[in-house]
């Protein structure tokens, strides 16, 4: 049996309507977005429209033409940072954080002395929000926040963030790498100001592709992290200030677009509370088998409805790399060890230097496969 648990890098399997989609799109979809006149380039402009509607509706946003498309939530996270603060700026993020936010904030508190604060968590382990709310009263530029750590699964309530950001007039940036496709993210409930995506994940497209929602409003106040052309304003050597336009300029993804478009809609047709109940079910049927072995440490909150479809172990009696080593070569089951690009979430949750092995299910994962998981973890513990 070949078994994949490593969803929170990247899902696999992807839907079959993904894959047939962009077969599709590369066999029809000849044409160059906004640079072509042919029918099917016509009709490829209608479908990114459609996908961007798409993308709009599911994250209950209201301004299609401000649904960005990136080619991942990396790139979404550097726009904003590079583009919306200034020299002297302040940040206030999480000890959650991906690397994806650390170091931009890193490289910029020494190119542009734009500083950060990390909110910690509470000796319980959870996000310390007094100490968030008395930082965010201080008005800082920008406020950043997973909406779930990649490292734990542990779920972090955006809403409740939104509300103090919105109580202080702070700008939000919401990181979804790891909740969108399972959780109900609401762009409107979260009071977010930009929310960042990635299309590879829980949203079942392709790698390649992800994208960024920026508030009305908020548009005019971020450069542009890539200038070129468009395929409007030919005339003009100045950067199109229309949206999505200004920040979309190259050749854009568009088979990419189109299976992100496909995947949204496989999940839309599943529903999103079922895909949630799944993989609650898996994670706490796995966490049961391991919870009081006293060989294994379980990271995160031990309450499963407060993470995401992720299990993260610390194995003390042997190397982790060696767990995740033999998981692959001899059982075929697919993870990911390490620090995870999240080194300080780490340290908080005090599994650094060491790291952890990551678990983490789909939609896809079967319950054949998490028993066939578990009795391997427990034969190579038993070595």
């Amino acid at each position: 049996m070949i078994v994949y648990l490593d969803n929170g890098a990247t899902s696999y399997p992807k839907p079959k309507i993904v894959i047939d989609t962009i077969i599709d799109s590369l066999h029809q979809g000849s044409g160059s977005l906004h640079r072509s006149q042919t029918r099917n380039a016509l009709n490829l402009e209608r479908s990114v429209y459609d996908a961007r509607a798409l993308v709009a509706g599911f994250f209950n946003f209201r301004a299609i033409d401000h649904v960005v498309f990136t080619k991942n939530i990396t790139e979404s996270i550097n726009l904003v940072l590079s583009g919306f603060l200034s020299d002297g700026d302040h940040v206030v993020t999480t000890t959650l954080e991906h690397n994806a936010v650390i170091r931009p904030l890193d490289y910029l508190k020494r190119k542009k002395n734009v500083t950060y604060s990390v909110v910690p968590l509470t000796l319980e382990g959870q996000l310390d929000y007094d100490a968030m709310r008395i930082q965010l009263q201080a008005r800082p530029k920008l406020m950043i926040a997973t909406h779930a750590s990649n490292v734990s699964g542990d779920i972090v309530d955006i809403n409740r963030i939104g509300s103090m950001c919105s109580e202080f007039d702070v700008p939000f940036l919401v990181d979804t790498a790891q909740s969108a496709g399972v959780l109900d993210v609401d762009f409107e409930a979260s009071g977010a100001t930009f929310l960042a995506f990635t299309g590879h994940k829980s949203l079942l497209g392709p790698q390649g592709i992800g994208g960024l929602l920026i508030k009305p409003g908020f548009s005019e106040r971020v450069e542009p992290f890539i200038l070129g052309g468009t395929g409007s304003v030919s005339e003009s050597s100045q950067q199109p200030e229309m949206m999505p336009d200004k920040f979309e300029s190259g050749t854009q993804n568009v088979h990419g677009i189109l299976g992100l478009k496909a995947g949204i809609e496989y999940i839309r047709s599943i529903g999103l509370e079922q895909i949630r109940n799944q993989e609650k079910r898996l994670i706490k049927r796995f966490q049961s088998a391991f919870e009081n072995d006293t060989r294994v440490r379980i990271i995160g909150n031990l309450d499963t409805n407060l993470r995401v479809g992720i299990l993260a172990m610390d194995f003390l009696t042997m190397d982790n790399s060696a767990m995740v080593y033999e998981l692959s070569k001899i059982y075929d089951i697919s993870t990911r060890g390490g620090l995870h690009c999240a080194p300080l979430a780490h340290k908080a949750y005090g599994s650094y230097p060491r790291g952890t092995v990551r678990f983490s299910v789909s939609h896809f994962t079967s319950d054949d496969e998490i028993q066939y998981a578990i009795d391997a973890i427990k034969k190579i513990l038993h070595q």
